[in-house]
């Protein structure tokens, strides 16, 4: 039987089976490029379309498996959307159908997004990322285990985003969805260290939060009207949203194993842990989100951050496991000798994954 509320997630393909219904599961396999910078290997599919039309039987049969009522998936390869195709239904009530244009919440997904706009403003000199966080929330001053007694340690945005600042999950402070972003930092900073340090991986959504309440003041407007100004409208993501009142969204299930039975999960305001996870979105639009990410940083000619901020949060700074690291809003791993660049999200009922290929 499924658990009820996950948070957002560190990785999901668990939850891919599991939960439902789907979110974008975005599989990208070669990009273009900007001229001056070598081309991404673009990788020749014999058969095409009848590989793609075999993956869509597979997708069914899987998503009626694992009991999923709605999905959307896309794939990207060379700078196009060459696949979209939406699964089942997007509310079994109505019975309306999930479309490519279906909105799903995105859930951790949503990390990128943050560290990604972090990058335009280090490109822009406002901030580094290896600048203390207090530079930016004088307030937020953690009280990290300073391994071996070292003094003079600080908390860089680097540490927040890559979760190896020692301190795991306080997903108690977030999770009822009933305190303030404030009360949840203010709250945050006097927790105890679970571990050393810069010494190991431990998942946080709070602090991302921190995070992006940086960039927010950094750039002098809150972080939704930041990834809408600097992502959203640029990338023409029309649909996208951060907010749970902004559009209707799918409705997300739990699927009981011993009732036999779909329970509908409501979905909470996310406004506190925004820029941990509040993204919604559907696949037309995080088409584009993948193509700007495998042009390292250009879409329709548009520089929007530089290639050096792409690869630096592509760049593993801690292991998240055996074989994976973690960048900065992402995972990276190994598929058959190339690198994948990844990461999940769930909530509520929702499950979205974002992966490339570079």
């Amino acid at each position: 039987m499924l658990s009820s509320r996950p948070a957002p997630a560190l990785r999901t393909p668990s939850a891919v089976r599991r939960l439902a219904p789907l979110a974008a599961l975005l599989a990208a396999c070669a990009s273009t490029s900007t001229p001056a910078i070598p081309p991404a290997r673009s990788v020749e599919i014999a058969d095409l379309d009848a590989r793609l039309e075999r993956l869509s039987e597979v997708l069914e049969a899987q998503r009626a498996a694992a009991h999923v009522p709605g999905m959307a998936i896309g794939i990207v390869k060379d700078d196009e959307l060459i696949y979209a195709r939406g699964f089942g239904v997007a509310d079994l009530e109505s019975g309306r159908a999930a479309t490519p244009d279906t909105l799903f919440a995105i859930g951790s997904a949503t990390k990128a997004f943050t560290s990604s706009v972090i990058g335009m403003l280090v490109d822009e000199g406002r901030m580094r990322w290896d600048d203390p966080i207090t530079a930016y929330l004088p307030e937020f001053e953690l009280d990290i285990d300073a391994p071996n007694g070292a003094s003079g340690a600080a908390v860089t945005l680097r540490d927040l985003l890559c979760h190896r600042t020692g301190f795991t999950r306080m997903s108690v402070l977030w999770g009822a969805g009933t305190a303030d972003t404030d009360t949840i930092l203010r709250a945050a900073t006097r927790a105890e260290a679970w571990a050393p340090f810069r010494q190991s991986f431990h998942y946080n959504n709070v602090m991302y939060l921190a995070a992006g309440e940086a960039a927010a003041r950094a750039a002098g407007m809150p972080w939704g009207e930041l990834v809408a100004t600097r992502v959203f409208d640029p990338l023409g993501m029309r649909d996208s949203n951060t907010s749970v009142d902004a559009a209707p969204l799918a409705q997300g299930y739990l699927w009981d194993e011993e009732r036999s039975a779909f329970l509908p999960l409501p979905m909470r305001s996310l406004a506190s842990i925004a820029p941990a996870g509040a993204i919604n979105s559907n696949v037309i639009d995080m088409a584009r989100w993948i193509r700007m990410q495998l042009a390292r940083g250009v879409f329709a000619g548009e520089r929007l951050v530089s290639r050096a901020r792409i690869e630096e949060t592509w760049t593993g700074q801690v292991e998240a496991q055996p074989g994976t690291e973690y960048g900065l809003g992402w995972f990276v791993g190994d598929w058959n000798g190339e690198r994948v660049v990844e990461h999940g999200g769930n909530i509520d009922g929702f499950a979205a994954l974002v992966a490339l290929l570079p």
